[in-house]
Parts: C-alpha cells; sequence; structure tokens
C-alpha cells in the first residue's frame, strides 16, 4: 500500500511480540534509531542505555528525511510492548511528526 502511494518511500516496520526481545521498549528505540540513522546517511551512533536519552535519539534522524525519501513508520504489535517503563503509554513516540515521515 505504501509502494503505491509513495514510490520513493522507505518503509521501516516493527513487529512487537514476534520475539522476547522485540516487545522490549529499549531495544526497539535502539534498533530504530540505528536504522533510520543509516537511511539517513548518518555514522552509526553511540546510543544512550538511558530510556530517557533513547527517546529522543531515535527521533533525531527523522528531521532528516527528505521529501524525495518520505519514511513510512510501520509499528504493529504496540499493544505488546512489555509493561516496563510504562512503554504501552507510548510516551516515547513523538506527539507531531515531521512532514516526510
Amino acid at each position: 500500500l505504501a509502494a503505491e502511494a509513495l514510490p520513493r518511500a522507505v518503509v521501516v516496520s516493527r513487529f512487537i511480540g514476534a520475539t522476547a526481545e522485540s516487545a522490549e521498549i529499549q531495544p526497539l528505540l535502539r534498533g530504530l534509531a540505528y536504522q533510520l540513522h543509516k537511511l539517513c546517511g548518518a555514522s552509526t551512533p553511540t546510543l544512550s542505555d538511558s530510556l530517557e536519552k533513547l527517546q529522543q535519539e531515535w527521533q533525531l534522524p527523522l528531521k532528516n528525511v527528505l521529501a524525495e525519501a518520505p519514511v513510512v513508520l510501520v509499528l504493529d504489535g504496540l499493544d505488546q510492548l512489555a509493561a516496563d517503563y510504562d512503554a504501552q503509554q507510548l510516551r516515547w513516540l513523538p506527539r507531531l511528526l515531521p512532514p516526510n515521515v
């Protein structure tokens, strides 16, 4: 569906709950950060172990998404996130996404 509507879009997908680790918020945010930095052509970052800082770090490359290559985020299974850190409250998601995300 995204390929038809946005043929140049890059789809970043996560299937939360598919594995035990995928239901944990810190590996999820770390994986998103690494993939998004790579897509934006940035060097591989050194990410924090702090959840508070990870919540900011994974969002940084979203600001560099270009109109020519929009990003579609697919986060399937949000209801399967572990209850640790109140991850199911989704406070780690930005309230507003940049225009091309």
